[in-house]
C-alpha cells in the first residue's frame, strides 16, 4: 500500500451525547470508534455521494485507534477524516478527533476499507473512476494519488 499525506479534507462536528459516557464519566472508547466510523462514513459519502449495499461496495478490513486526551460530556468535538494509503483494491482512511475551535487531538484512528463485489464475495480492484473522485477531495491528481514522492 502506498502512503499518502492527507489533508483531513472531510470535517463533521459531533454533539456528545450523555450516552456516550462511561463510569469514569468521559466519552467511553466505544463511542470514539462510533464518531471515527462517523468520519469514515461521511468521506464516503463525499466521494460516492451514497451508499450502497449490492454490486461493488466496500467493507471494513481493520481499524487501529489511539486515545490521547479524555472527552466529556457536553464537549463540541469534531471528527476529520482523510484518505492516508492506497493499494490495488484497499485503501486507508485516517480520521482524528479533535475538540472543536482547536487543534487538540483527543484520539486518532487508521482504518483499511476494502473494495468488495457483496454478490461475488471477494475484494476486487479500486475503480478509476472512485480513484479520480479520492484524488480530487483530496487536491491531488489520479497520478499523484497514485504515485505519491517516496512510494
Amino acid at each position: 500500500m502506498r502512503e499518502v499525506a492527507t489533508s483531513y479534507p472531510v470535517r463533521v462536528p459531533i454533539q456528545t451525547r450523555f450516552s456516550d459516557t462511561d463510569a469514569s464519566g468521559h466519552i467511553n472508547n466505544v463511542a470514539l470508534m462510533a464518531y471515527f466510523e462517523l468520519g469514515r462514513a461521511n468521506y464516503m459519502k463525499h466521494v460516492r455521494g451514497e451508499f450502497n449495499r449490492t454490486g461493488a461496495g466496500f467493507i471494513l478490513g481493520s481499524i487501529e485507534a489511539k486515545f490521547y486526551k479524555q472527552a466529556f460530556f457536553g464537549e463540541d468535538l469534531a471528527v476529520e477524516a482523510g484518505l492516508s494509503g492506497v493499494g490495488r483494491s484497499s485503501f486507508r482512511i485516517s480520521c482524528r478527533i479533535l475538540r472543536a475551535g482547536s487543534d487538540e487531538v483527543v484520539a486518532e484512528s487508521v482504518a483499511t476499507v476494502v473494495s468488495y463485489d457483496f454478490e461475488r464475495g471477494k475484494s476486487v480492484p479500486l475503480s478509476e473512476e472512485w480513484m479520480a473522485r479520492v484524488a480530487e477531495l483530496e487536491g491531488l491528481t489520479p497520478d499523484q494519488l497514485i504515485h505519491q514522492p517516496g512510494s
